[in-house]
Formats: structure tokens, C-alpha cells, sequence
């Protein structure tokens, strides 16, 4: 199929308060008189209306809660383009991102209707396309439709999303404590005319069985467009290269479709390994449709990884067990949560490389795509094939129990099949996961979650046509067996731990028994350059006040106890330094100090107890818009001092203080990756310079080893600086004891001396 880019010659974009009129026609609109605005396709109606100066800048102060009177706007796109290719009877018009209820005409000719956000969407054009266009798109506001709806009793939804669960928008744009409410919508993605071949080789899928002496065991599924009468008379070859190694596979053509075995020699099998464990290598594979006479008829080509995966995981939940392995060999899993590039899709491209640069250069070797957000495109699958970093894919389902009628089931089907098809040939794909906390609502709910069909039946079941190979996990966290009966979470295998969000080293963190912890955070501030952006100059201190509570976020824009994410804040920077800073360049540093040291701790104490805890993935990377979150880098790209820290922690050999247990604390070296190292490590005091301890060390892959103990008092403060050389290389890492609370310029005068290594900006210390 051949994809050919719409420019349009003019966008114009209609805003209709449905609250005063409504309109069914191109025809009506036009007379309605309604002036029209500019409008950019790919692009959303609101960003139309900011351009416009109709609505003010939606990212800075109170803006944002403009949207609720814009919530029950219908918007028509009037559309003009020239088509000067033959595109054919089969010719289609292809939208890459519609949000969400569009109908669609071209030329007058209603071409058909959509209700979809998280896939494509194609349409006949034939009989309706011409030289010059006028495309109409209307895209009807979700409110309405939710209001029409029928809500059984066993539906639910988080607080300000309940009108979500019928409708297969992005669960975010309801309002959730890391995006604002914006519910109006547009043609967010890339439009096309699609011109299909008469001969094409469709949904090509190379999967590995498994890996032994005798080679990779591959299977190949394929689809044809293909004549008939040429079955049995033209042959199917695949050819893989990854730099010196090579396979090939070539078969007739018995029919459209075929699945089909064969054994990579293991001479030529290159490993796909995830960021530690070995090289991620790829072969570039191309697929040729091949007559008897040798004419090439159909190619495509494609990146494939040989690997294998796997989940030791109790579906029962009678043993908490939750390991992933690859290729055989245990991942201890250390990674980030992936939300909305931004609040507004039509924007994520542009933000797509530099936050994937983020993601490799923080040490990540697993990222949660979370089921509150779209389906990442080929670009983001790519780049985690390149580098070695696996994928958990959620389903975009999030905190809400959607409804298991028909209706639903079916629109459930079309999505799973589009995306997953899409993105199961990708070696970086780890697992699938059904929803977000929807198990955990109904548990809070007093539901059985087990009956739930959605993820319980419906998932499984596509799952079983469209890629039966990976692991399935119903819900993140999943409840069953013995924590449901037991009604306790901590004999959850994998679990999301917020808690009460209080001091980093409670009892709530330290005492934790879950293995894996697929979701945690701490909340840091923005620093003030950045706040001064989005937060108008008379509200920048002190914080309690309307424009830091809309950049909460706070989706129903009250100061409500669910949502005071601002003073669990103040209160997490009360606990580390005994007061709140009365001044905002202090409360900022400060905050991203509780941030840092609490996110540092977290994964250490993962990796300290390896194998007990088998992965941790924090919350969060990336803020997709300007507030006050959990966020290592906000909207602006700005680092927190949580983002360097989490850097070094997270490298495959990391020098770690555990905590102290009678008269001091042992000092480990952890390796998570499939190479061992041997050097010199050193530990010395990070206010004064002194040696503490220093020595030869020999750390054996993918383990553990205790090096020193160190005297350590609970009740004195301490900073020590870490630091291993190793294959002319030098890892450095560092610990803080406090030993009750945290002085500011004690911690800046550390951060001086821990600067000059190169672990941090000398900016956070000045």
C-alpha cells in the first residue's frame, strides 16, 4: 500500500456551542453564518482557538479551566486539497489520529463515521474523489455521548472520569493528577491517500519459539494480497542480515495465508539482548513475493530481533513470584513509566526525540508504556529495539471498569488487532498488561474482580489470535488468589506503591514484601526558571493559591484533600528538613533534594535485595504539561536534580550503602548485566574529602557482593561519596544519612564536592 501525505490548500475550523444550536450538514453550517477560524491539521480545536485569541494561553496560570466551557462544542473542519494521482477503485482516506466521534465527507459524499482515538481510521474514496477536494470532519464533543449512555452498577470510573468508560478516548483527557481536563478534540494525526497494490505481502510476523544448540527456532506468519491462480507457483523468501551473520527461508505459495517453521543455524544467530545483558542486535529482514520465473511481485522490509521472553508469574496468585527472563537469562527490571509526550497528541512528535534520549541516557532497560495514554508509533518501538529497552505495554484502560456488553467487545476487537499487529514483531516488546489499577478499584470497590470479563476473557482471547506469545498480565497490580482472599496487598507479586507518599525510609517503603514495582514516585518542584513560565507573577509565592493548584493538576480546579498534591509536597520537604521553606528558590531545591534522595532509594533498595525484588519502575519520566508532579524532567525539559540521581543508580554496576543495621551498614557492589568486572573501589567522606575504606573488588555478573561495612551511627549525619574504576571506566554513586533532619547548606556543600565528578550540575549547589 502506498501512502500519499494530504497538504491541505486551506484548514478552516467551526466551533459549535451545542449548548445554543446544532447542525447535520456541511450545508447548515454555511448558513449559520458561524465565522470560522484557522485551523493546522495534524493539530487539536482547541490549540486553533489559542491561536485564534479566542482562548488564552491554555498552559499558563488558571487558563486551562477555560476548557469547561468549551466541553459541549461540537468542531467542523472544512478542508481543501488537490489530488493529482490516479489512486484507483480501491483508494482509501486514511487518518492516523482522530479524537474522538468524526464523521467524515468528501465531495458532498458521507464517507463514514469513527468513534476510536487509539487507532487509524481508512475510508472508501471511491466514486468521491476528484482533482480538487473539500473534505468536511465533524468531530462531536464526548460529553453528550457519555451523558447518552447507560451505566450499569458494576461500571466504574476514577474520580472525574466516570463519563470515560464507554467511549474509546484517551483516558487522560478527562482530567488525572498528571494531565489537565481538556475534552475537545481534532485530527491529531497525519492524513493520507492510501493507494493499494494488486499484489502485497501483509502482516508479516517472525516470532521466536526458542533458542538451543541446534539454533533459533523461528515461526512465520504471513498474509498475502494475491491472485489466486498464482497459489502454488510463486515462493515467499525472508532474508535476515545482521552484520556478519545471515538466514534465509524460502517456501511456495499454498495460500493467502501461511504459518511456517524453520531453524536459524547457530552460526549465524545474533542475540537481541535488553540494555546490560549483551548487545540488542537486529537483523535487517526482507521479505520478497517471488513468481517461478524469478520476477519479484511484493517486498517489504523490517528489523527483527532473535530473543526469547519470558514471565515466572502464579496467575493464581497463590505464590508470589514475578521474574522476567530473557533469552533464558533473569532481568532485574529498573526503568520509568511512560505517560503523554503532551497534553495535547498533535504535539508529541515534536517532543518524541528528545524524551526518548532522556529515556537511554537515564540507564532505563524497561519502560511501562501506562494505559491512561495512546499507543506509542513505529518511532518510539524503534528506538527501544535499538537500544535495548524492553516494553511493557499496557492496554488504554485506566482506572476504570469499562462495560462487557457486545457493543464494546467489539470495538475492544477492532483496537487489539490494529495494535497489536502493529507492534508485535518489535524484539523490544516484553509483555502485555490488560489495564491500569482497574483490578485495584473494584478491590477498594468491594467487586470481585475476578469476573471481570474484559481482561479476565475478552484480552486473552484476542491476545490468542493475534500474538499468543507473550506474557499476559490481566491488571497492573492484578488481584487474585491469595491477596484478594486475604484482602492484603502485600502479598501482591506486583503492585503500584504510593501509600501515604510520607517519609522515603517509613516502614510503607522499607517493610514492602511485593517483588515488583511496576509504579512509584515522590513529588519534586520544578525549578523556579520554569515555574516562572507557567505561573503569572503575583501568584509565584506563596503556593496556596488558584494558579498552583490548577498545575496540580486538579481536573475540577478546587483545592480538594484528593487532589492537594502541592502540600504532600510541602509536607514530604517538612519531613526531610524539619520546616518548609518560606521563599520559592529554597521550597524548590529543597523539594527536588526529597525527590532525588526518595527516588535514589528506591531503586537501591531494589537492587540491594535483588532477586527478593525483581524490577521497579518509577513514576515518572516526562511531564506532558507545565506542574507540580512526580516527574524527573518537566514540560520544559528541565532536569530535577532526581533525573542524575536515578542516572547513576540505575547503570549496570552501581556502589551502594545499604541501611544501617547494628553499628553500621555494609557497602555493595551490585552488577545487573551479563558482564563481570574487577577494579578498585573507594569510599571517602563527601563534606571533608577523607578516605573511609578503599580496596580491590571482583563483582561477578548479574549479582550482588558486599565489599566493606562501614560504622555507621542512625543517629549522626553522613555523606559518602562511591566510586568504582573498572575497565577504565569510573561509576560514582553516593549516600546521605541524615541522622535526623537535613541541614540546606550542609546537603550544598556535599553536592559541591559530589559535583565535581561529573554526577550533577554544580548549578543545584550554587
Amino acid at each position: 500500500m502506498k501512502k500519499i501525505p494530504i497538504s491541505f490548500t486551506q484548514a478552516l475550523l467551526y466551533p459549535i456551542d451545542t449548548c445554543k444550536f446544532t447542525v447535520d450538514t456541511a450545508q447548515e453550517l454555511l448558513a449559520s453564518g458561524i465565522t470560522p477560524v484557522a485551523a493546522t491539521v495534524p493539530g487539536n480545536a482547541e490549540l486553533d482557538l489559542e491561536r485564534a485569541g479566542i482562548l488564552p494561553e491554555l498552559f499558563y496560570s488558571t487558563n486551562i479551566l477555560a476548557l469547561r466551557d468549551y466541553e459541549l462544542f461540537d468542531y467542523w473542519y472544512r478542508l481543501l486539497f488537490d489530488c493529482n494521482e490516479t489512486i484507483g477503485e480501491n483508494g482509501e482516506l486514511l487518518f492516523e489520529g482522530l479524537d474522538t466521534l468524526a464523521d467524515i465527507w468528501l465531495n458532498g459524499e458521507y464517507l463514514g463515521h469513527a468513534e476510536n482515538m487509539f487507532i487509524p481510521h481508512a475510508f472508501s474514496v471511491k466514486g468521491a474523489l476528484r482533482q480538487k477536494n473539500e473534505l468536511w470532519v465533524r468531530i462531536k464533543n464526548p460529553v453528550r455521548y457519555a451523558q447518552n449512555k447507560e451505566y450499569d452498577t458494576g461500571l466504574w470510573g476514577a474520580f472525574y472520569n466516570a463519563e470515560s468508560v464507554h467511549l474509546r478516548k484517551a483516558p487522560h483527557s478527562y482530567g488525572w493528577d498528571i494531565c489537565p481536563r481538556a475534552m475537545g478534540g481534532g485530527i491529531f494525526g497525519a492524513v493520507f491517500l492510501t493507494k493499494a497494490e494488486s499484489t502485497e505481502i501483509e502482516n508479516v510476523y517472525l516470532h521466536t519459539l526458542s533458542v538451543d544448540y541446534a539454533g533459533a527456532h523461528i515461526r512465520l506468519s504471513y498474509d498475502l494480497k494475491l491472485d489466486a491462480e498464482r497459489y502454488h507457483k510463486t515462493y515467499l523468501e525472508i532474508e535476515g542480515v545482521c552484520e556478519n551473520k545471515k538466514f534465509s527461508v524460502r517456501g511456495k505459495v499454498v495460500f493467502k495465508h501461511d504459518n511456517i517453521g524453520f531453524t536459524v543455524p547457530p552460526e549465524a544467530v545474533a542475540l537481541w539482548n535488553p540494555v546490560g545483558y549483551g548487545t540488542p542486535n537486529l537483523y535487517n529482514v526482507t521479505a520478497r513475493l517471488v513468481s517461478e520465473n524469478g520476477e519479484i511481485l511484493a517486498q517489504t522490509n523490517f528489523l527483527f530481533g532473535i530473543r526469547t521472553v519470558s514471565l515466572d508469574f502464579d496467575p493464581k496468585g497463590e505464590e508470589k513470584k514475578f521474574l522476567f527472563r530473557v533469552n533464558g537469562v533473569p532481568v532485574l527490571c529498573k526503568g520509568t513509566n511512560w505517560v503523554p509526550l503532551d497534553a495535547y497528541h498533535s504535539r508529541d512528535a515534536e517532543r518524541m526525540k528528545r524524551a526518548l534520549a532522556l529515556l537511554a541516557d537515564s540507564g532505563c532497560n524497561i519502560v511501562r508504556c501506562w494505559g491512561g495514554n495512546l499507543y506509542e508509533p513505529e518511532t518510539f518501538f524503534d528506538f527501544c529495539d535499538r537500544h535495548g529497552i524492553l516494553v511493557w505495554q499496557d492496554f488504554a484502560m485506566a482506572c476504570n471498569v469499562y462495560p462487557c456488553d457486545e457493543s464494546f467487545r467489539a470495538r475492544l476487537e477492532e483496537e487489539v488487532k490494529a495494535v497489536v499487529c502493529r507492534i508485535r514483531s518489535h524484539a523490544c516488546l516484553l509483555c502485555y498488561c490488560g489495564d491500569n489499577e482497574g483490578d485495584l478499584g473494584m478491590y477498594f470497590g468491594g467487586i470481585d474482580p475476578t469476573g471481570y470479563k474484559v481482561t479476565r476473557d475478552y484480552l486473552p482471547t484476542l491476545l490468542f489470535r493475534f500474538d499468543p506469545f507473550r506474557p499476559f498480565l490481566p491488571s497492573s497490580p492484578y488481584f487474585c488468589g491469595k491477596a484478594l482472599r486475604l484482602r492484603d496487598e502485600r502479598e501482591l507479586a506486583e503492585n503500584h506503591l504510593w501509600g501515604p507518599r510520607n517519609n522515603f525510609k517509613s516502614d510503607f517503603y522499607t517493610q514492602n514484601k511485593n517483588m515488583f514495582i511496576s509504579e512509584i514516585g515522590y513529588h519534586g518542584c520544578p525549578s523556579p526558571e520554569s515555574i516562572r513560565k507557567f505561573i503569572a507573577p503575583e501568584s509565584l509565592w506563596p503556593w496556596e493559591n488558584d494558579d498552583w493548584m490548577a498545575h496540580q493538576t486538579s481536573p475540577c480546579g478546587e483545592w480538594t484533600p484528593e487532589w492537594n498534591r502541592i502540600k504532600l509536597m510541602a509536607y514530604q520537604v517538612r519531613e526531610l528538613f524539619g520546616h518548609i521553606p518560606e521563599n520559592l528558590e529554597e521550597f524548590a531545591l529543597c523539594s527536588q533534594i526529597s525527590q532525588a534522595e526518595a527516588l535514589k532509594f528506591f531503586v537501591e533498595s531494589t537492587r540491594l535485595h535483588k532477586w527478593e525484588k525483581t524490577g521497579i519502575i518509577w513514576w515518572n519520566l516526562l511531564d506532558c504539561w507545565p506542574q507540580f508532579s512526580d516527574a524527573v524532567v518537566d514540560y520544559y525539559f528541565c532536569k530535577k536534580l532526581a533525573y542524575y540521581y536515578l542516572a547513576n543508580v540505575q547503570k549496570n554496576l552501581c556502589f551502594m550503602i545499604d541501611e544501617p543495621s547494628g553499628w553500621g551498614a555494609r557497602a555493595v557492589i551490585g552488577n545487573d548485566g551479563n558482564k563481570s568486572y574487577a577494579g578498585t573501589y573507594e569510599i571517602t567522606d563527601g563534606l571533608s574529602g577523607k578516605t573511609l575504606a578503599k580496596g580491590e573488588f571482583t563483582s561477578p555478573a548479574n549479582e550482588n557482593v558486599t565489599v566493606c561495612e562501614l560504622p555507621l551511627s542512625r543517629n549522626i549525619p553522613a555523606y559518602f561519596i562511591l566510586r568504582l574504576n573498572a575497565d577504565k571506566e569510573m561509576f560514582v554513586n553516593h549516600y546521605a544519612h541524615f541522622g535526623g533532619a537535613l541541614q540546606t547548606e550542609t546537603y550544598k556543600k556535599f553536592l559541591r564536592n559530589y559535583a565535581k565528578f561529573g554526577c550533577v550540575p554544580a548549578s543545584f549547589a550554587e
